[in-house]
């Protein structure tokens, strides 16, 4: 489909149903009350409105601007095989981590904040401590699916023999009458 052409919706209430079926990802019912049907009509009239060529168009055409090209999900594969924890080594805080180039690599984060007080000398005296935990993306899961995008490995599966060697195919001919004694 021609992304660079913009499906207008004349009525406000099918712009508003389009909207929120993404919202409600892709619940046409939640979307249809929430453009304003009656909750009794809803699920027909989701029906009935799917069924609607310049409404099919237009989730179409955001389905398209939504979707990743296959270079796209091999170049975050590629980020993600090579990402390396050493790069996250000198992040101090949550604050600087949220700004690092390579985010997009934390597959999980974890921030624990402890704060002791300790009496010293008649005062009270508080520390903050900071850890923060990270996790990246599996390295390796990322080169084998970028393997096996590029056919790298052969799955080789034994149906027929169990194991055992093929025996060397026999060619039969058939036999020849010859008019000689």
């Amino acid at each position: 489909m021609d992304t660079s052409q913009e499906v207008m919706l004349h009525d406000p209430q099918h712009q508003l149903f389009v909207e929120k079926y993404f919202e409600f990802t892709f619940n046409q019912t939640k979307a249809a009350i929430a453009a304003g049907y009656t909750k009794k009509s809803a699920r027909n009239q989701a029906y009935r409105l799917m069924k609607n060529d310049d409404i099919r168009k237009a989730i179409e055409l955001r389905l398209s601007e939504l979707v990743m090209s296959k270079n796209e999900v091999l170049a975050r594969l590629a980020d993600h095989a090579r990402g390396d924890m050493g790069d996250f080594a000198n992040v101090k805080s949550a604050r600087t981590l949220a700004s690092h180039p390579n985010s997009n690599l934390i597959k999980k984060f974890k921030r624990t904040i402890t704060t002791t007080t300790t009496d010293k000398d008649d005062a009270k005296e508080t520390t903050t401590e900071e850890k923060i935990e990270l996790e990246l993306y599996d390295a390796q899961g990322a080169m084998i699916q970028i393997g096996r995008y590029h056919s790298l490995f052969t799955d080789k599966t034994d149906l027929t023999t169990a194991g055992d060697k093929l025996l060397a195919p026999m060619v039969f001919l058939p036999a020849v009458e010859s008019d000689e004694p």
